[in-house]
């Protein structure tokens, strides 16, 4: 008999159990929740009539009645394990995440999926044939802790059609990805990391790709050895990530295997989704994103690259308000009037205030038009484009810690009123690698640093301004594939500071002796000459003047016999003085450095590609650093 007496028990701690089919793992089929707790009741019989379910923070997620009749009995001084059936309601949070969910899937042809790629099973797929608290559990979902969705990615499953309302309903979305992400994202692609992870590693990503860059990964490899831990471990990277430079992206926008998704648009209802941090399209067929993107007042991070139907610069995303870094890249049937336009616009967008972060490679760009309102823009990768105008300089008072413009058709940059580009105190990197400047121009002063000024590939032939030039303070100086018949005289004169100094392959003929002189020229650590026309070094390239010098590369030039001068460097530890050609093309170097054991520095000598006869010096027994004499065809060793 019912007495109609209630009890109320509160704080049970529960865990929840997945079932699968035939026992195995998977995808679940049913779950419930269990508990260990003892809970000391009167004898009698009970039935459980309500319940109140909390998450780990203590906010509600279902409150409600219990849906079958049930009872259980306490007896005196025994246990009593019971079972109470619960039942959450559609009207629950999680319970209609996982309808939209579905509504979501049927949209975009969700019974053909078929997954193809590396994060879940080959032919995999979205399950509903199961309890539908279960419906939010389906690959590239991410769910927080209270079982919300606060992630998708639909990379790799071939959805299909256009993205239904649905998807705005979705009130919890922190992340978004369109495409297949595998690219930029290293061993933790979207859809498999936690959604607090996400931004932060995309982002490391997107250095990644100005690390491609690196200079240093030019000049030959013996030099690496001689350089600090975390100088070769940035090489390394950069070697490992050069898939990810502008003609990495490049190449892979090109590859057919690479568009797994055909999501044609995004819905109107994506302003509701007030939670969004960060939206990534790839290698899909959406041509134009919805006006309403400019409601998302919390998305901060963006990617769009390899959708070869956009045919402009979406306006909703120029209109982000809170906008900090954008990829679009490699969308590239965008004609070039429209990309200058669209950048015209965006420096008074709503996201003009907020953008830090700007990559644009392989846009077909042609003109960069005024971007001197993007007042915290810090960061521009324009690399592979066709840009032969800046319009405007940043200025003295705009900061830019790294710009690359590397491979376009630039020869000359604006300045203010004193000579800046912009601001690059204390910056990373300055490329203007691949393009068509006759001088390196007068931007720099030596009295700031930038850890990397890159000047490459260019057709430069004097440095700008002569006496005037301000001089340059880098770590890595990068001047090879020039045309400088001489080693800039104004370089080191003008107070400029290189650690790392590469002028190769600038057919080169002579070194003034002025040319060395200046106030740090001892700062150099390495000096990278190969590839050019020398035939003698100066009398004062001497350990006066380059005490610091590790590693020095005089490969491919003319030198008809061994460079003793550079043997007086007393730090030196790799010298490369292989390869060396007359004028008429044929090997002049002949002479074996005889007594070169006695150089109690070095640990490594390169001398192959040379005409060395014949190596008689009877103390070769006695060497005890590398040496390396391949292909010297007439060589002998007595």
């Amino acid at each position: 008999q019912k007495t109609g007496e209630i009890h109320w028990v509160n704080g049970v701690r529960t865990k929840i159990v997945y079932f699968f089919a035939n026992g195995d793992k998977g995808t679940p089929l049913q779950s419930r929740l269990e508990c260990d707790t003892i809970i000391p009741l009167k004898t009698g019989r009970y039935t459980a009539t309500s319940f109140s379910l909390y998450n780990a923070s203590d906010k509600v997620l279902e409150a409600n009645v219990v849906p079958v009749e049930n009872s259980f009995e306490v007896k005196d001084n025994e246990e009593a394990l019971s079972e109470i059936p619960i039942t959450m309601q559609e009207t629950s949070p999680i319970i209609r995440d996982g309808i939209m969910l579905k509504k979501i899937w049927e949209a975009l042809d969700g019974p053909n999926w078929s997954y193809r790629g590396d994060l879940f099973a080959k032919g995999a797929n979205w399950d509903f044939n199961r309890a539908i608290d279960l419906w939010t559990i389906q690959p590239g979902v991410t769910l927080e802790q209270s079982g919300r969705v606060v992630a998708l990615s639909f990379g790799g499953f071939g959805a299909r059609g256009d993205m239904p309302e649905e998807l705005g309903e979705l009130d919890k979305l922190r992340s978004i990805a369109i495409g297949y992400h595998e690219v930029g994202l290293g061993s933790s692609p979207i859809g498999q990391m936690s959604v607090d992870k996400i931004i932060p590693a995309v982002r490391a990503s997107l250095e990644q790709i100005n690390d491609a860059n690196f200079s240093l990964t030019q000049i030959d490899s013996k030099l690496w050895d001689d350089f600090p831990e975390e100088m070769q471990l940035r090489i390394k990277r950069a070697n490992d990530n050069k898939q990810l430079s502008a003609d990495g992206l490049n190449a892979r926008a090109n590859d057919p295997n690479n568009y797994l998704t055909a999501i044609t648009s995004l819905p109107k209802s994506i302003a509701k989704l007030k939670n969004l941090e960060s939206l990534f399209i790839a290698h899909c067929p959406i041509a134009e994103l919805p006006l309403e993107m400019a409601q998302l007042g919390n998305c901060t991070d963006v990617v769009i690259y390899d959708c070869p139907n956009m045919k402009e610069i979406p306006q909703g995303l120029m209109d982000m308000p809170k906008l900090t870094m954008l990829m679009f890249t490699n969308n590239n049937n965008i004609p070039a009037e429209k990309m200058y336009e669209g950048l015209k616009y965006w420096n008074t967008a709503a996201s003009s205030q907020t953008l830090q972060g700007l990559y644009m490679m392989n846009q077909g760009i042609e003109k960069l038009p005024d971007l001197t309102n993007m007042k915290k823009l810090s960061v521009l990768n324009f690399a592979n484009n066709k840009i032969a105008e800046i319009e405007k300089a940043f200025g003295k008072k705009h900061y830019i810690r790294t710009i690359i413009m590397a491979n376009n058709q630039l020869s000359d940059v604006p300045r203010d009123d004193e000579g800046y580009f912009a601001d690059y105190w204390g910056a990373e990197t300055w490329s203007f690698s691949s393009n068509k400047f006759t001088f390196v121009p007068n931007i720099f002063n030596a009295d700031v640093k930038v850890s990397t000024i890159d000047f490459s590939a260019n057709q430069i032939t004097e440095l700008e301004g002569g006496d005037d030039f301000r001089g340059m303070r880098a770590e890595i100086m990068n001047l090879g594939y020039n045309r400088f018949e001489e080693f800039p005289t104004n370089l080191y004169s003008k107070g400029s500071l290189a650690n790392y100094l590469i002028l190769r392959g600038n057919g080169m003929k002579k070194i003034d002796e002025k040319a060395l002189e200046g106030d740090y020229v001892y700062s150099t650590t390495t000096l990278d000459l190969g590839e050019n026309r020398l035939k003698e070094l100066p009398e004062n390239f001497n350990a006066r003047t380059f005490p610091y010098v590790t590693g020095f590369d005089l490969s491919g030039n003319a030198f008809e016999s061994y460079v003793w001068r550079a043997m007086n460097l007393p730090n030196l530890a790799t010298f490369i003085f292989r390869a060396q050609r007359n004028d008429e093309g044929f090997r002049c170097m002949k002479e074996w450095p005889s007594g070169i054991y006695a150089h109690h520095g070095l640990r490594a000598l390169l001398l192959g590609d040379n005409d060395i006869r014949k190596v008689n010096d009877g103390n070769i027994s006695r060497i005890r650093f590398y040496v390396d004499l391949t292909n010297n065809p007439n060589l002998s060793i007595d």
